[in-house]
């Protein structure tokens, strides 16, 4: 297949793009910069020096391609992800990028579009399993998203496969949030605020990868991507605990939760986010299927 990728440099495109090209298919990159441009170069893709808000240049970049893969985000980290401010790139890529590409796509003649969305906004279900049908709550910050997967439902309904992927959070060593973990627990917290009975959804990168290498074969739909078995809060924190030879770790007080903001305030969700429509209807099974049991490989 001939497939465009956006955020092929980020850190699940630099996953993506060398699994595209080991599978035969012939990639082309979007980079914002030209250095951006030797590392889609070095994973195996031609890269496309140009800007996603450019719609007249993403429609001539596009063109000739089976599949667009649009895995450009912007998620901030740390106190930046509790301002507005913090959100307002990424709010860009999945409002107006996202509209742009899919218009682009469809004028072109493109046959399928894979769009990268979160979990995260679902409503809080205590112990139940989340599947894609579930109530959404959206906050400030995560309300564009749901404008990204509306453009891939639109495209879908009016010009061929659209496939929306909802992951859990990232688990990858060389990640932002990563980071953001490793400090904490390293000062003896917990970095997740939330109840220690609820449950946190994560998914290994390397799966998160595979899940968008088999949306090409999806039906068009929206899917959670997530571990087989996700943790609670508590037995995370132990695991974390762990790996810094600790017996527990302290938990962040709900009033500083609070000074957060809502962002703050929905990571306390009870998210157990069920990943058997994936399961169900491609070749997809994840490698790592409790992140929290094997915590020690991520650092």
């Amino acid at each position: 297949m001939q497939i465009f990728v956006t955020g092929g440099t980020g850190v699940l495109g630099r996953r993506v793009v060398p699994l595209l090209v080991a599978c035969g298919h012939d990639v082309n990159g979007l980079a914002r910069t030209d250095a951006k441009a030797r590392q889609l170069a070095a994973q195996g893709a031609d890269p496309v020096v140009a800007s996603m808000f450019d719609a007249e240049a993403m429609q001539k970049a596009v063109a000739g391609h089976d599949a667009v893969l649009n895995l450009a985000t912007n998620i901030p980290s740390g106190l930046a992800a509790g301002t507005r401010r913090g959100w307002r790139t990424n709010d860009r890529i999945r409002a107006e990028g996202s509209k742009i590409m899919t218009e682009a796509a469809r004028a072109s003649g493109v046959g399928r579009f894979v769009q990268e969305s979160i979990a995260f906004p679902y409503a809080d279900a205590g112990d139940e399993w989340i599947d894609e049908q579930r109530e959404i709550q959206h906050h400030w910050g995560t309300r564009a998203a749901s404008m990204a997967e509306e453009h891939t439902v639109r495209f879908a309904a009016d010009a061929g496969q659209g496939v929306v992927l909802r992951f859990a959070m990232f688990v990858a060593d060389d990640s932002a949030h990563q980071s953001m973990f490793a400090a904490a627990t390293n000062r003896g917290w917990f970095p997740l605020p939330g109840p220690v009975d609820s449950y946190f959804s994560m998914v290994d990168i390397g799966d998160a990868a595979t899940a968008v290498v088999s949306a090409l074969d999806a039906p068009s739909g929206i899917y959670n991507v997530a571990e087989d078995q996700p943790a609670t809060r508590g037995e995370l924190s132990a695991a974390m605990a762990g790996t810094v030879g600790r017996d527990r770790l302290r938990r962040i007080p709900d009033r500083l939760v609070a000074l957060g903001g809502a962002p703050a305030r929905a990571m306390m969700r009870s998210l157990r986010i069920a990943n058997r429509q994936l399961r169900d209807t491609t070749s997809w099974r994840p490698e790592v299927p409790c992140v929290a049991a094997q915590w020690p490989r991520y650092g």
